[in-house]
């Protein structure tokens, strides 16, 4: 269910939105669903880059666990599945889909909103990448871009191996205007749009 919020300024800023945009639509995402799957040296074995993406949508849950894969908190100290130079937690993945853009609030375990404009579009320098149903665009704040690359690094090596996990297809894209579509998510001087990932299902 969306449902719109009046948030406070600092909420704005921590989310790396444009404070002009204070009324944010959310989508709360399901737990993450920890049971079952493969095993490590499985996903492991399994791990690809496919670039071939069927019509299939992906489920909430699927994105939910995805997304908490990338960059979730998984410890009470507020501590993520991915590490960061000095803890400095820079990194943050907004989803491309049919319905706008989305910032994962890795704390809410939540999207936020950003665009309701399709921008997919934006990513589809290759005719695969045209056919797949989400794109994961990982910004960073690091001051250092050694260290902003490596922290999108890891986060999409844990995306790629829940994909091989679960059966998803993905590809990890740099080809793309990084500052048109910076210009799109209304980034600022501070945030850099480092690499893209396609994703979605095989063809049936």
């Amino acid at each position: 269910m969306y449902k719109k919020t009046l948030t406070v300024a600092a909420c704005v800023l921590a989310l790396g939105i444009s404070s002009a945009n204070a009324e944010l639509v959310t989508q709360p995402l399901p737990k993450p669903n920890m049971v079952g799957g493969k095993t490590l040296m499985q996903s492991l074995q399994e791990r690809r880059t496919a670039r071939e993406f069927g019509r299939r949508a992906v489920n909430e849950q699927t994105l939910a666990d995805m997304l908490w894969a990338a960059v979730g908190v998984n410890r009470q100290d507020g501590k993520r599945t991915i590490p960061t130079a000095r803890d400095s937690q820079d990194l943050s993945v907004y989803v491309l889909k049919y319905d706008g853009v989305w910032l994962y609030d890795a704390k809410a375990h939540r999207l936020v909103q950003v665009s309701d404009k399709d921008l997919r579009t934006m990513l589809a320098t290759q005719e695969f990448a045209k056919e797949a149903a989400l794109d994961l665009i990982y910004v960073s704040t690091n001051e250092n871009p050694m260290y902003g690359a490596m922290h999108a690094g890891s986060a999409y090596q844990n995306v790629g191996l829940y994909c091989a996990d679960k059966g998803l297809n993905n590809v990890v894209r740099g080809y793309f205007d990084h500052d048109a579509v910076a210009h799109e998510l209304k980034l600022d001087d501070k945030q850099q749009v480092i690499v893209s990932q396609a994703i979605g299902w095989p063809k049936e």
